[in-house]
């Protein structure tokens, strides 16, 4: 007896190994078939091509797939335009295989590759808090994009000591980078501290933070004064501040009502206009096309009306700069403080703006990417067009843009002047967290 329960278990084993190898195989199988049918696309296909690629690896949640990507997004060569889709499939994928390789990877130096670190973030594992929270109290800083993930993952946990809350506070003043500041007056309103409150009044009256500072207060308190920050000034001097957090639901039901009742409440000092919508960032940059065809309709008259309005009603919080294409840039290519001597030197020279010539978009886009937005910390860029490129394809502008951006994270807001839609503009605002719209 006790010898065929010895075979029994013997068989038992052999076929669970059997059955295993055959899995293995189809594995293996699987892949090969499916790398065949990526491969060119990934390695000679356009921006698109790739892209539309990469979303394929979604069903394939196994090993080899998961292992593929982890590559893809740790080789040099690999296009950054195509870093973020990569990442984003990665985190879907629950293989144990993959997650033990994402994890050791991380785990080694979790400031080495934001793209891992936020596809290892999106799984939620156990030791996201104690990463995240590294992260942030970090003696020598990670890059700006690398941090505001951590910030982000960390406020999606709640949870957070007094130190770090009062670092993200820390965060949120003027001069550092755009992506921290925001993602910083975001997480404090997911992480109760009394500490926070006096900082997010503060920043009502901050044109880049104003939007996260209403949000976070209402989050933390329920409190409904919105974006009046003498009636929370008197709030809090009161004494009476005790945190109330709302649920998410409570939150948005609230958030909802305000809106409703109030508006978006950027009123006031942070209501300047551009082509009928408020004008939204702290350092902006303008990219205006003023080739020939902006003659047409008084489009150039309209742009050189707009332009002046926008500029008087700018809060002197605000920075600007302009750039037109073909090219030319006020003053020196970069942008300054809102102040009124500035003020009046820009308005002098959208005053004398002529149409020329052709629409050289990417030129123009090339130029901001490499000689303002890292210098300046722009964190909000508007493109205006009348026309298509006519440097490059439209689709080798949207490669530029994204590659560009993907480490600065500039909200592009696109708005075309040219008649019934343009698909391509409205595809660079969808894919740079940007509002696209078009001038009656």
């Amino acid at each position: 007896m006790r010898f065929r329960r010895s075979s029994f278990f013997i068989v038992a084993v052999i076929l669970t190994a059997w059955a295993q190898a055959d899995a293995e195989e189809n594995h293996r199988r699987t892949w090969r078939d499916f790398h065949d049918q990526v491969r060119d696309d990934l390695r000679t296909g356009s921006l698109l091509d790739q892209l539309a690629a990469l979303e394929r690896f979604a069903a394939q949640d196994y090993g080899e797939a998961s292992e593929f990507l982890i590559d893809w997004l740790e080789k040099s060569s690999t296009p950054d335009a195509t870093r973020p889709k990569a990442a984003e499939v990665l985190g879907r994928h629950r293989n144990l295989e993959g997650r033990k390789a994402l994890a050791t990877i991380v785990r080694r130096d979790p400031a080495a590759n934001r793209h891992l670190l936020a596809a290892y973030f999106t799984g939620k594992p156990d030791d996201l808090p104690e990463i995240a929270a590294g992260l942030v109290n970090a003696e020598r800083e990670p890059d700006p994009a690398t941090l505001a993930i951590a910030i982000d993952a960390l406020a999606g946990t709640g949870i957070a000591d007094e130190t770090t809350v009062a670092r993200l506070a820390a965060f949120t003043a003027p001069g550092r980078h755009h992506l921290i500041r925001t993602a910083s007056a975001r997480a404090l309103g997911w992480l109760p501290d009394r500490q926070s409150l006096p900082v997010l009044i503060r920043h009502l009256g901050d044109p880049l933070l104003v939007e996260e500072a209403r949000d976070s207060l209402l989050r933390l308190t329920g409190q409904d004064f919105w974006t009046d920050a003498e009636a929370w000034r008197k709030w809090w001097e009161s004494g009476e501040t005790a945190l109330a957090p709302l649920d998410e639901d409570a939150f948005e039901a609230k958030r909802l009502e305000l809106l409703d009742r109030l508006g978006d409440g950027l009123g006031g000092d942070l209501s300047a206009m551009f082509y009928g919508r408020k004008v939204r960032g702290q350092n902006l940059l303008f990219l205006l096309d003023v080739s020939d065809s902006m003659k047409i309709g008084g489009r150039m008259d309209r742009l050189r009306h707009e332009l002046a309005v926008m500029i008087r009603d700018l809060a002197p919080e605000c920075r600007f700069g302009l750039v037109l294409f073909p090219h030319d840039a006020f003053p020196t290519g970069r942008i300054r403080e809102a102040d009124r001597p500035y003020k009046v030197q820009a308005l002098q020279f959208v005053s004398l703006i002529q149409p020329r010539g052709f629409t050289p978009m990417g030129t123009a886009i090339k130029f901001a990417f490499e000689e303002i937005v890292p210098e300046e910390n722009v964190d909000a860029l508007y493109l205006l067009s009348d026309g298509e490129p006519t440097d490059y394809p439209r689709e080798r502008v949207r490669e530029l843009i994204r590659e560009y951006n993907e480490a600065h994270g500039v909200a592009i807001h696109t708005i075309w002047l040219g008649g019934s839609g343009n698909d391509f503009l409205r595809a660079v605002a969808e894919e740079n967290e940007g509002l696209y719209w078009e001038a009656p």
